[in-house]
Formats: C-alpha cells, sequence, structure tokens
C-alpha cells in the first residue's frame, strides 16, 4: 500500500514538491512508490549488487528489485556457476521480495567488469550469444526458479533484433526442458531489454515480445555523444543534454508500441533533476542505487 504521506505536486509534468514526514525520512524507511497529485506514481525498485544490500531496514517496503547484477556473483570467482548453484543463489535473493517483482538481468559482460572469458568487443547480448550454454545454463535456472514464483529476465544491451530473437527463442527452449522436467509446470516469466545505445533504440521495433525495457543511463548517455562511458557515465551533466532527453522520448514511444513499460537505471535514476526530466518524458518506474532509494527519493524536488 502506498503510504499517503508521500505526496507531490506536479506542474507541466514537473515534480515541485515531495515531503515524507521528519520521522520516516530520518528512520531510513523506504516506501514503494511516490503519489502524485495528478494520479501518477512513481515506483522505486533498487539496483542490487550483493545480498548485503538487502539486509538494510525497511528495503522489502520497496516496489521490488528492479535489477540484480547477476554478473557480480561470478566476479573474480574463475567460473560460471553450473545450474543448481544459480537456483539456490537466485533464491537466496528473490526472497528479500516475497510478493514484489524481482528483475535478475543476465551476465552482462562488459568492458569495465573483470569477469571471466571476456573476449574483445563482444559484450552485453553479444557475447551471450557468442556463448549458448553459458545463457542456456542461467536460463534454465531462473525458469526453474520462476516455477515457484514470478521473475523478470532482463536482457543485458541488446542493439539488435536478431539478438534479441536468439535469446528469447532459446528462452523458449529451455522453458520447455523445465515442463518436461517439472512435470508442465507453469512458468511465471517476463523478458525484457535493456536499452543503452543508439543502435538499441533504432533496433526495438524488432523486440517483439518485450514485456519491459530498463534504461540503462550511463552507457547511453556516454553512447549519445560518442564518449566513453568511464569519461561521462557518472557526470549529472550529461543527462541534461538534448539528445539524452529526445533519446528518452524516442524510447518511451516505442516501448509503447511494443506494450511494454520502461524503467530508468543507472546514474540517472539516482540524480533528482535526471529523475524529473524522466517523469517529463513518461517514465514511472525508477531503479536507483540502494543508497539513492534511501537518500534522494524521499527528499524528491526538495530545491
Amino acid at each position: 500500500m502506498i503510504d499517503p504521506a508521500f505526496h507531490a505536486a506536479v506542474h507541466d509534468g514537473e515534480i515541485i514538491a515531495v515531503r515524507p514526514p521528519r520521522d520516516l525520512a530520518a528512520a531510513g524507511i523506504a516506501r514503494a512508490a511516490v503519489m502524485l497529485c495528478d494520479d501518477v506514481t512513481i515506483e522505486v525498485a533498487p539496483l542490487v549488487n550483493t545480498i548485503a544490500e538487502m539486509r538494510r531496514p525497511g528495503f522489502a517496503d520497496f516496489a521490488g528489485i528492479g535489477l540484480f547484477r547477476t554478473e557480480f556473483a561470478i566476479l573474480g570467482a574463475g567460473r560460471f556457476p553450473g545450474v543448481d548453484e544459480q537456483v539456490e543463489n537466485y533464491r537466496l535473493i528473490a526472497a528479500a521480495m516475497p510478493s514484489k517483482p524481482v528483475c535478475f538481468r543476465l551476465y552482462d559482460i562488459a568492458p569495465d567488469k573483470p569477469v571471466i572469458r571476456r573476449e574483445t568487443n563482444v559484450f552485453g547480448a553479444r557475447y551471450l550469444v557468442h556463448h549458448p550454454s553459458v545463457l542456456d545454463d542461467q536460463l534454465t535456472a531462473l525458469l526453474i526458479l520462476s516455477a515457484e514464483r514470478p521473475v523478470d529476465i532482463l536482457v543485458p544491451m541488446v542493439e539488435s533484433a536478431s539478438d534479441w530473437q536468439f535469446i528469447v527463442a532459446h528462452a523458449s527452449l529451455c522453458a520447455d526442458r523445465v515442463r518436461e522436467l517439472a512435470g508442465s509446470a507453469v512458468l511465471r516469466y517476463r523478458i525484457g531489454a535493456m536499452i543503452e545505445t543508439r543502435r538499441a533504440i533504432l533496433a526495438m521495433s524488432g523486440f517483439s515480445g518485450a514485456s519491459f525495457v530498463s534504461v540503462g543511463s550511463n552507457d547511453l548517455a556516454a553512447d549519445l555523444g560518442g564518449r566513453l562511458r568511464t569519461e561521462s557515465g557518472y557526470d549529472p551533466r550529461v543527462f541534461h543534454e538534448p539528445l539524452f532527453e529526445k533519446a528518452l522520448d524516442e524510447i518511451v514511444v516505442a516501448a509503447h508500441r511494443l506494450g511494454a513499460s520502461v524503467s530508468l537505471c543507472g546514474a540517472a535514476a539516482d540524480e533528482s533533476d535526471a529523475i524529473r526530466l524522466a517523469v517529463r518524458s513518461g517514465i514511472r518506474r525508477f531503479i536507483p542505487s540502494v543508497a539513492a532509494a534511501y537518500a534522494v527519493y524521499p527528499s524528491l524536488g526538495e530545491r
């Protein structure tokens, strides 16, 4: 239930005031959403790297886990875990939100993450396409979990319809195998796409079957500006450039044509002015860092 104490005033789509009671803010108690005075609700579902982050007081009050970075579990491990090990790990994560959405991003192999089996210039969804056994093991583990509870599966940095269709087809094959092993169990899962580059925006019309898309603001801002992510990913100014705002508008339109919802993650979801910009573009679900979920959203709009 949305706490009625969290209200905001909105003018022309811009949040101009959100103030929770002082005792709640001081206690760091999280809330799932901010109710706007024009009946618009903003959901807050943090991005999580480790199980330890979910142990903070009030964490279960959020709207779910907006994105769990599964690749962090293998950093430095020297191997990809098997299906059974993954299932147990994912059960532990999902247990933090027993009745709310939990989104697991498939392994996001990227240049700034020193993981095993990294290949030059093969990252994100491309890496999974090039390593179908890694993809199948992870999909199988998540689909086994989906027989127990709803699961959202997010495809990382997908830039082409062919890569998207390859991964969706593998998910369907893995689902058939899980049903055979589990006695025709009902699998409750959705698949979404991570939109992080201009190429991804242009390819979105081919992402049929996507239930949701998540905007990776750091990589998107860097790509639009022709910069390396390490040069621009955490500078709030990049999220106020016209190209970034235009890209958000285009993503929202393309997602609506797919019948998909849109969320914003990355550093832009941690920065109050960028959040307001995203609200104006029509985004209503935000995936901030755990720290920002506690610190930024309760005071959103205060100037």
